[in-house]
């Protein structure tokens, strides 16, 4: 593998700050069809735990991006007031929000988005980013992963970067995906020669790849490791991911559907996703003769029936409130059937275990650069000694 070219342009890294939220904001929303949602509060956890990351470059190096990456900056769609940038002599690029314990494993870590402005971008930002996020991990962090659906094009950033497609799993449904091709742009398309059909995308559900790495250089001992289940997430349903076979392509695998049970134990189909309820007209009617009379030490609206009964209420003639319709039943929440998670994790442990034991079926998968990180070896560490103790006097 060639190590990763220096950047476009020279980056500084410093850890996100309050003040980043609305440029981080604004460059989700810009690149809404390639990264996940994130929310005010989801902003503030993660830079409130030291994870996100930010990619600044110096103002007077900022005029140059323009010829170095061949867009225009001004015609870029990523508009954004200069008061919402922090107050300082750079421009911020990108953001990478990570962690490095994923799913209670101190040897795993996760990326959770990795974005950079569209006027930069191929311009070697994001890789920058990630070997950073990757040398400010701590030492027993090993491993590196992230989930990326399988239409986009991003997959092919994570498989240059030198991660392997381990598994996949069904993403959301009901949501109608773009016939989009992953072919990359630039003077390597070409050499890369990978484009799929249209039909090759189906309308629904969605395919997450689970993509993961080894981190330090060098690192041929470290096992690769997967979940054979998800339940959290943006979805917050239960989810089986499934191996992807050696001599698969990621972009080859489809949804596999599961038996699911409800709480009770029974059997189910998965439930179709569930449609706002519509109110119901009002229904016409004829409206009662109604008086205003002091009731109670306050003036309020009576209806007059047959002039024998007084119905106190609230609204004045007209104003008839509309009629709802009754709520429909909550819907139940389905769990995997039992039996098929115990099958699926032994098959997890028995693919992981042949795929970790032979490293013959990782090799064809490196990447085409080494994003690493060096750590140094434990010879040049200066270890601290023991002071001598006084000898006693004869």
């Amino acid at each position: 593998m060639l190590p990763v070219p220096p950047p476009s342009c020279a980056l500084s890294f410093r850890q996100g700050a309050l003040e980043d939220i609305p440029f981080m904001d604004a460059l989700q929303k810009e690149q809404r069809h390639a990264v996940g949602f994130f929310r005010y509060q989801q902003f503030v956890d993660h830079i409130e735990a030291g994870g996100v990351l930010i990619a600044e470059s110096l103002k007077q190096e900022a005029k140059s991006l323009k010829d170095q990456s061949g867009v225009d900056s001004e015609s870029s769609s990523f508009k954004l007031p200069s008061s919402s940038f922090p107050s300082s002599a750079s421009t911020p690029l990108g953001y990478i929000i990570h962690r490095d314990r994923y799913l209670k494993r101190d040897e795993l870590g996760v990326v959770f988005q990795l974005n950079v402005r569209s006027d930069v971008q191929r311009g070697y930002v994001g890789a920058a980013l990630l070997q950073a996020a990757f040398e400010r991990s701590a030492y027993g962090c090993r491993l590196y992963c992230c989930w990326c659906a399988q239409d986009l094009a991003a997959n092919r950033f994570w498989e240059a970067m030198g991660f392997v497609p381990l598994a996949y799993r069904a993403g959301g449904k009901g949501r109608k995906l773009e016939e989009r091709s992953l072919k990359l742009e630039g003077p390597d398309s070409e050499a890369s020669g990978f484009k799929l059909p249209p039909s090759s995308f189906p309308a629904s559900p969605r395919v997450h790849i689970f993509w993961q790495k080894r981190i330090t250089s060098g690192d041929s001992h470290t096992h690769y490791w997967y979940p054979f289940q998800t339940t959290g997430g943006a979805l917050r349903a239960d989810r089986l991911a499934f191996p992807i076979p050696p001599g698969t392509h990621w972009s080859e695998v489809r949804p596999m559907e599961v038996p699911m049970v409800d709480e009770n134990g029974n059997e189910v189909k998965a439930l179709p996703a569930a449609k706002p309820k519509r109110k119901a007209k009002a229904t016409p009617k004829a409206e009662p003769e109604r008086m205003r009379v002091f009731v109670k030490g306050k003036f309020q609206w009576v209806d007059v029936s047959d002039g024998k009964t007084l119905v106190p209420s609230s609204q004045p003639a007209g104003h008839d409130k509309d009629v709802v319709a009754p709520e429909a039943p909550a819907r139940p929440k389905l769990k995997v059937k039992p039996a098929f998670l115990r099958l699926n994790r032994e098959l997890r442990d028995r693919y992981l275990e042949e795929l970790n034991r032979r490293p013959d079926l990782t090799l064809a998968l490196d990447g085409k650069y080494d994003a690493s990180r060096a750590l140094p070896e434990a010879d040049s560490l200066t270890m601290l000694e023991e002071p001598a103790l006084p000898k006693l006097a004869a």
